[in-house]
């Protein structure tokens, strides 16, 4: 990493006596799970970086746009905060990536802090699910404390380091935009912990951060927690809206909830990329949950009112795989590998057994178990369903190792090509999900859960892959 810090310090010599301003971010990637480093702006890839023979990587950015950019690697991904002459340099280790996140050189003092803050929101979570069960009043005054804690660090950062006014504003909401979501989160939780009918009454004053928030921050736009406090608030909007125009109390459906959201998004959000992408994945959480024809046209058709018409590829797969996972829809084509790398074409011709499929990933190695253990028992249970498991290991060798390790007979586990792949066939992953096929290649379930058991009410006979492959 000395010699790299060294080039780097050549480079921006050299390039003192240019007219064109000059930032660097590069680095070390240890255990790398890809052979390249992508750099995001406004969520827009901008560039991608090559790993070289020693794991490292390196952009250089010609008259910077200052803001939050996003790094990824893999299927990880950390923010950090460019300026125009900054040379960022980190290293981090894929197997603990976030925590093992270093930063130097010039920009380095801030990068650390937004690390160090979004490490401290993680470590919390635990703290805060039991302050959830406080009063209001006594609630308060604990994450109060918690944030005063970080302010001092900020004060700390502010005295030692030179920040732009830029740095400052971003560096400060990284404390006070996940100190105003926690509260947002305050009474639906308090309600869900305390097993209440209603949400608890609030002291005035409860949600006085409102009025500190821009809805339409552009320098906070596309930073993780600035995104997630947004979403969170314009959920509180929807139901004390909700109650008030339509005059509902408790749960509300899907359908009814999200429309009234895409309704608020349309009216208080400017930003065009920000109303895009909270339309957007707000559609997607809602197709998540509603799965019926009439609903979903609907209120696609509303979508696009507010959109003018536009829509993503990401969300018109997502429909499209939400449309062919209902009830009695042929099953989607899928290309999955077993452990020989010989690839299977699975659709609706494929299935002569009612066959149940669910998901895991080597990278989840205790939910694989308790996964794996679980399906153990359901095959004893319901001896007529062939169950496969379809991983979402990216490395194949890493896969068949994991395999091994686990004791798992391969013949009924298949991979999936990668994680984009999947999302776009299936519209969502999650790790308990469950997809129920019939003999015929019918859909009987498509957003099921491994552990509702409902779906598994057929019986059949022997799958086709177990037949070419002496297993499954």
């Amino acid at each position: 990493m000395k010699h790299f810090l060294l080039v780097i310090s050549v480079i921006l010599f050299y390039s003192c006596s240019k007219t064109t301003e000059l930032t660097y971010f590069g680095g070390e990637v240890v255990n790398p799970k890809d052979h390249y480093v992508y750099l995001k702006f406004q969520d827009e890839i901008i560039d991608s970086a090559a790993l070289d023979k020693d794991n490292r990587f390196l952009f250089e950015l010609t008259d910077l746009a200052e803001g939050v950019y996003r790094f990824s690697h893999g299927i990880e991904f950390q923010y950090i905060l460019l300026e125009k002459a900054d040379s960022l340099m980190a290293r981090l280790n894929t197997l603990e990536f976030d925590e093992s996140i270093i930063f130097s050189g010039v920009g380095a003092e801030k990068n650390n802090f937004l690390i160090d803050m979004f490490l401290l929101e993680e470590d919390e979570g635990y703290l805060k699910r039991k302050f959830y069960q406080a009063s209001p009043e006594a609630f308060i005054r604990k994450i109060d404390s918690m944030r005063d804690m970080k302010l001092e660090e900020y004060k700390e950062l502010i005295q030692e380091a030179d920040l732009s006014p830029l740095a400052q504003h971003i560096t400060k909401a990284a404390i006070d935009i996940p100190y105003y979501t926690t509260r947002e989160h305050y009474a639906a939780e308090h309600k869900f912990w305390m097993g209440l009918e209603e949400h608890p009454k609030l002291p005035e004053g409860f949600y006085s951060h409102h009025q500190d928030i821009d809805l339409n921050d552009e320098s906070l736009a596309y930073y993780g927690v600035y995104l997630k406090y947004i979403d969170r608030h314009l959920d509180h909007l929807t139901r004390e809206t909700c109650r008030k125009v339509c005059s509902t109390s408790g749960k509300m459906n899907a359908y009814h909830y999200s429309t009234h959201k895409l309704n608020l998004i349309d009216s208080l959000i400017t930003l065009d990329k920000l109303r895009g992408f909270l339309l957007e994945n707000t559609a997607i959480t809602y197709f998540t949950y509603d799965h019926d024809k009439e609903n979903n046209s609907r209120f696609m058709q509303q979508y696009l009112e507010a959109t003018g018409g536009d829509t993503s590829p990401d969300l018109d797969r997502f429909y499209k795989a939400v449309t062919s996972l209902r009830k009695g829809e042929d099953f989607p084509a899928l290309e999955l590998f077993d452990s020989n790398g010989q690839k299977h074409l699975l659709d609706a011709s494929w299935f002569d057994q009612k066959t149940v499929f669910y998901l895991w990933s080597s990278d989840q190695k205790m939910h694989a178990k308790k996964t794996l253990k679980h399906i153990e028992a359901l095959k004893t249970k319901y001896p007529s369903y062939k169950f496969i498991g379809i991983n979402l290991d990216t490395d194949h060798e890493q896969w068949k190792t994991t395999l091994q390790q686990m004791n798992v007979e391969d013949a009924t586990q298949l991979r999936a090509p990668d994680m984009k792949y999947m999302t776009k066939h299936l519209a969502y992953l999650r790790f308990n999900r469950m997809l129920v096929v019939d003999q015929n290649g019918k859909v009987i379930e498509g957003f099921g859960n491994i552990y509702n058991l409902s779906p598994l009410e057929f019986s059949g006979g022997t799958s086709k892959v177990a037949k070419a492959r002496g297993g499954i």
